[in-house]
């Protein structure tokens, strides 16, 4: 009897030693799981598929030209002081979102007034006016354009993805883009 008793005693220290065994590789396997899931995690989504993305409205080639185009329009009210319909306002958008997309959701945050018009052609928006002030208004080159970290971007709005950082100003130009002045804005 005392071998029997022995036996099972040893069947169930080995039994034991599975059990502890197991156990240790599941809760290993379960440590090593979340650590790396949160890695890629992390790794994939550092960002969370955002994007910091700035946006500044500006308007100071008209007020500083006090505008006689705009008087005769009676639109001079629409100025702000010192052209500034915006100023500098930090926006979390979604990777993919372009320029355009900024545009509409500061427009929208802020009850600025925006017109734009899909054109087929280009396969783009483009952006009549803002704040109610309109390509022509202030002179037969003026309308507005966008730049992207103080660098025109000569195609649409919709087709520039925003970078991290990026700084998208959209200004009123009197002659065609020959009077932005960054300084100013």
């Amino acid at each position: 009897m005392r071998d029997e008793y022995r036996e099972k005693l040893k069947t169930k220290k080995k039994s034991d030693k599975k059990r502890r065994w197991a156990l240790l590789i599941i809760v290993l396997a379960f440590i090593s799981f979340t650590v790396i899931k949160s890695d890629i995690f992390h790794f994939v989504d550092s960002d969370n598929g955002k994007v910091e993305a700035y946006i500044v409205i500006n308007c100071h080639n008209l007020w500083k030209n006090n505008n006689e185009a705009l008087e005769k329009k009676e639109k001079a009210y629409l100025i702000p002081d010192k052209g500034q319909i915006l100023k500098k306002e930090k926006y979390i958008m979604k990777k993919g979102e372009t320029a355009f997309d900024l545009l509409k959701k500061a427009t929208i945050d802020n009850k600025i007034h925006t017109d734009y018009k899909f054109v087929k052609a280009y396969d783009n928006y483009y952006v009549k006016g803002i704040n109610n002030l309109y390509e022509f208004d202030g002179g037969k080159e003026s309308g507005w354009q966008y730049y992207v970290n103080q660098k025109y971007m000569n195609y649409g709005a919709s087709n520039y993805n925003l970078k991290d950082g990026d700084v998208v100003y959209w200004v009123y130009t009197c002659n065609g883009g020959k009077d932005i002045d960054f300084e100013q804005i």
